[in-house]
């Protein structure tokens, strides 16, 4: 049997709103397990590097100021 690993990030936006607990509840409903939990404000640098594969692209500097 193969793991598969993914990152799930949970937006700026539905953190404020106070949906974080309610979006992990539905990833452990879904069968998953979570190995790791990280709590973390992107910097404008960190978020630069993370979605970099998408510079040059329209939405791009929103994306990056967003989160």
């Amino acid at each position: 049997m193969s793991i598969t690993k993914t990152l799930t990030m949970i937006k700026p936006t539905a953190n404020r709103n106070n949906c974080a607990g309610k979006i992990i509840q539905k990833i452990y409903e879904g069968g998953f397990h979570i190995a790791a939990l990280k709590i973390t404000k992107l910097s404008k640098e960190d978020a630069e590097k993370f979605y970099e594969v998408h510079a040059g692209r329209p939405f791009y500097n929103g994306l990056v100021e967003f989160m």
